[in-house]
């Protein structure tokens, strides 16, 4: 059915018919180009957690808001059964909190309702790939979090981030991954993932889209 492609398989948590429709049509479409398979769209937790321990899917779309109970406990359960589970979060965006929320949870991709179909569906695609994305409305609710509570990191950033990781911290917020940045840079994987790590650190983030966010923040890059 999908010659030439492996089979992804999403399941999705959304309560609203209209967005059901939305995005059934959307990976549908999608789905025949690039061989992602539905396996379940769900209205309730309950049903969603019988459909994931039933398909294992490769991708769980999940909204926050859920008639019997909060999308974030089931996403924190998800990672729990599983640390390499790729989850998209598609919400209303109406709280900062629930966007640190889901980030701490684990969750490497969050967009919301009124993203277009062509980011939706790159966003998809990234998750898939176990890549981060952040809805721009929502990496603008980051970058507001960080001014409000003052974390000021500009100067200390500047003088504690070599001119290499600063270069690093660029390509990855073009979207390159560690290999794609080690031929760049005629470095080894290895070295880049060091940097990586680093950067992390010194900018206090808990992963790169954090990173990138602080970064354009901050006008480090």
């Amino acid at each position: 059915m999908f010659e030439g492609f492996e089979v992804k398989k999403i399941l999705v948590l959304e309560d609203e018919p209209i967005a059901q429709m939305g995005l059934r049509l959307l990976l549908s479409r999608l789905g025949r180009e690039r061989g992602w398979e539905i396996v379940g769209i769900c209205s309730t937790i309950a049903t969603a957690r019988e459909q994931w321990l039933a398909t294992r899917p490769d991708l769980t779309l999940v909204d926050i808001e859920l008639p019997d109970g909060d999308g974030l406990e089931f996403v924190k359960e998800l990672m729990a059964r599983s640390a390499q589970s790729r989850i998209l979060v598609f919400s209303i965006l109406d709280s900062q909190e629930k966007v640190l929320a889901a980030l701490q949870a684990g969750v490497r991709a969050y967009c919301t309702k009124s993203l277009d179909v062509d980011l939706l569906s790159r966003a998809i695609e990234a998750a898939l790939l176990g890549e981060c994305f952040l809805d721009p409305m929502v990496a603008g609710y980051l970058v507001d979090r960080v001014r409000s509570r003052g974390f000021h990191v500009r100067q200390q950033a500047r003088s504690s981030l070599t001119e290499r990781e600063r270069q690093i911290l660029s390509l990855i917020s073009s979207g390159l991954k560690n290999p794609e940045i080690a031929q760049i840079l005629y470095v080894s994987v290895s070295t880049v993932k060091s940097h990586v790590s680093h950067i992390l650190s010194k900018l206090t983030c808990r992963d790169r889209a954090a990173a990138v966010a602080v970064a354009f923040q901050e006008q480090l890059i």
